[in-house]
């Protein structure tokens, strides 16, 4: 069994995977699988084929196990052609050609924009987002990164940013009260936001804002969509 494999694998199961990985220029199949190179992968398949065999598995089990071992020994011992005279494909290998994602609209990148900014205070998901310009979650994930350069939740987390500076100039509103109307679970969520993003916290933003020094961390909703706006150009 191990050394004559055309014994159990069909002529039609042969050509088919031979043509599979070589192409049409497949030729002489039953010559390769009469004395392949038996590697430890070929008798792990062999042996499932053994005990498939033996009332072990159905029909289909043992289609899949001949394709696989008929797969196995033409790579094992390829056939007597010139793989180098053959087109990459017909080797098996996929020819690679860039991928160039499409881009949203400049009126799409807008209306996320928009959605983005009246919804702050809320929870404000990729799905919702998709959903606002009528798009499916994977698909506006890979074009707005293509369109902005950027991620859905690095821009939500960017505006969030942006109104919290904008309400800490006004000393009436609490930090947790800022918080919320700007969608962060609570005080300490914002004050760990800022830290990671500005390198300082909430209150030491207020205190230079108060005194003027908060400029050069100060943007705002039309700087976020200037960025947006950028990136789709």
């Amino acid at each position: 069994m191990l050394n004559d494999l055309h014994t159990i694998i069909p002529p039609a199961i042969a050509h088919d995977v031979a043509a599979s990985l070589y192409g049409d220029q497949a030729s002489d199949v039953g010559a390769c699988l009469n004395l392949p190179t038996i590697d430890r992968p070929l008798r792990l398949l062999l042996a499932a084929m053994k005990y498939v065999c033996h009332d072990h598995g159905s029909d289909v089990t043992r289609q899949f196990l001949l394709r696989a071992i008929a797969a196995r020994a033409l790579r094992a011992q390829p056939l007597a052609i010139n793989l180098q005279e053959l087109p990459p494909t017909a080797k098996g290998v996929a020819e690679t050609k860039p991928v160039i994602e499409t881009k949203l609209s400049a009126r799409q990148v807008e209306a996320v924009r928009d959605y983005i900014v009246a919804n702050l205070a809320d929870a404000v998901g990729v799905k919702d987002l998709a959903g606002c310009i009528g798009m499916s979650r994977t698909q506006f994930v890979r074009r707005f990164k293509a369109s902005t350069g950027m991620t859905p939740h690095q821009v939500v987390i960017d505006a969030r940013i942006d109104k919290a500076k904008e309400l800490l100039v006004n000393k009436t509103l609490g930090v947790d009260e800022v918080a919320a109307k700007c969608g962060f679970a609570h005080a300490s969520h914002l004050s760990a936001v800022f830290r990671k993003h500005l390198k300082i916290s909430p209150s030491v933003y207020r205190a230079r804002a108060a005194h003027g020094d908060a400029s050069a961390h100060l943007s705002s909703a039309a700087e976020l969509a200037g960025t947006l706006v950028r990136g789709h150009l």
